[in-house]
């Protein structure tokens, strides 16, 4: 098995020199309005700011599958939340409540893909609500930013950049920003400039003041000068062969346990490798992976009022394998780790598992 990993490490290397996406970071779709902002909460922060402002319902349709910080910063805006289903594999959306057209949905692009299911559910809809689109994880995938009336697009989780995000709006943007917070900036370059492989989670608390957040940023003119040199194109080629290498390797273990999800289209970038773990393994997986000392891209928990069973126990089996933009061969120990698991838990007696699972 040490002889095939060798190979497709081989083999991902050669793939990570060729060219990376022809997505242009600063593209605006005709009839948006763009401001290049420092984060993803301050582009939906301003975002939907502007919806407020242009007259929509402050009622908000979020998916059951959601970052804590959206929650959040819809709250701060003063919307209702009502939550969604997507099913055992996102693809089946499910609403309570029919989304009235002066009410607002906002949907999210995982895992760096395009999340076409819930734009075919939102054009069928006879009459179309406000519509926002999350591309926190997939600011580089063609198409992203093309279909909301307001739009994220994510930039620093998938780049070797401190800072950036692009808010596009078909309402118009007329609003107050603070310059770059130079302190976060700072931590933030400090850990892009160690071996990645080195560092612990947020190694200088870049990340914790920005869970901090208080005010809406404008992009640093670093992360603007690496968007506009073009830079980012082989960091982009770089997550595709990481994502691939993990497909390759998983496909050769054979193992039932392991499941991909649906691959991305060749065009997206990725901001992570979702791998299902049946029965109970997802959770021990995550738990190994944050003691080897792994950052995950996503770790997500349903939240509190979200009715939603399948997506729950999705959410369960989940988790998001991180790739990066730096070739950091960690691909194989990260499948071996997986691997472990499973295996671990295959040679568990019967009753002993139960009784683990029932204490989480």
């Amino acid at each position: 098995m040490e002889n095939r990993f060798s190979e497709i490490s081989t083999a991902r290397k050669k793939e990570t020199s060729s060219a990376g996406s022809r997505q242009d970071p600063f593209f605006t779709p005709p009839a948006y309005d763009s401001l290049l902002l420092d984060s993803g909460r301050s582009a939906l922060f301003l975002g939907l700011k502007a919806l407020r402002r242009s007259g929509c319902a402050p009622v908000i349709h979020l998916p059951a599958v959601i970052c804590r910080a959206v929650i959040a910063i819809c709250r701060l805006q003063g919307f209702s939340l009502r939550f969604y289903g997507q099913g055992k594999d996102l693809k089946t959306p499910t609403f309570a409540q029919t989304p009235l057209p002066e009410e607002v949905v906002l949907y999210v692009h995982y895992f760096g893909g395009r999340h076409g299911v819930m734009e075919d559910f939102l054009t069928s809809l006879p009459r179309r609500p406000f519509v926002v689109e999350d591309g926190t994880a997939a600011g580089l995938t063609p198409g992203v930013g093309t279909f909301g009336d307001v739009a994220v697009r994510g930039f620093r989780k998938l780049l070797p950049i401190p800072d950036g995000a692009q808010l596009l709006s078909r309402v118009p943007l007329d609003v107050p920003r603070e310059a770059p917070d130079e302190t976060f900036l700072e931590r933030k370059r400090r850990e892009l400039s160690h071996p990645f492989s080195l560092l612990p989670p947020d190694p200088f608390g870049a990340e914790a003041r920005l869970d901090q957040w208080i005010a809406p940023r404008d992009m640093s003119s670093d992360s603007q000068a690496y968007l506009a040199s073009g830079l980012w194109r082989p960091a982009t080629a770089a997550r595709r062969a990481a994502h691939r290498h993990l497909s390759e390797l998983r496909a050769f273990l054979g193992n039932p346990l392991l499941e991909e999800l649906p691959l991305l289209p060749e065009d997206a970038v990725p901001l992570g490798y979702p791998l299902l773990l049946h029965r109970s393994y997802g959770g021990e997986l995550r738990r190994r992976l944050r003691r080897e000392g792994f950052t995950l891209p996503m770790d997500w928990g349903l939240p509190p009022d979200a009715p939603w069973k399948d997506d729950g126990e999705f959410l369960r089996h989940l988790v998001v394998l991180p790739v990066t933009s730096r070739a950091s061969g960690d691909e194989e120990r990260l499948m071996a780790l997986a691997t472990e698991v499973v295996a671990c838990g295959t040679r568990e007696a019967p009753g002993r598992r139960e009784a683990r699972d029932t204490r989480r």
